[in-house]
């Protein structure tokens, strides 16, 4: 996991297509004046899908598991909580 601010999301280098063109949409998006909808990128190997989320109590929490895809998560605004898994016992 990769945890930091939106400013900073140009120093990555990643060497997988896919990421490259998803973090070029990421740093050239206006994110004052976003529509909030879900954009198309790259068909369907690349989209942009716009939440608002209502904070919950950690116990309400869900762990997020994908076999197919990588997301990138941004809070425009407010604030948003990772917790680790370490020291949790998941079956997957």
């Amino acid at each position: 996991m990769i945890s930091g601010k939106i400013t900073h999301f140009g120093r990555y280098v990643f060497q997988d297509a896919h990421m490259k063109k998803a973090q070029q949409f990421l740093l050239e998006t206006n994110w004052q004046n976003i529509e909030r909808k879900t954009r198309v990128i790259q068909g369907e190997d690349i989209y942009m899908m716009y939440h608002e989320d209502v904070p919950k109590p950690l116990e309400e929490g869900i762990f997020e598991v994908h076999e197919r895809y990588l997301d990138i998560h941004i809070t425009v605004l407010g604030m948003n909580f990772i917790r680790s898994t370490e020291g949790i016992n998941l079956e997957i």
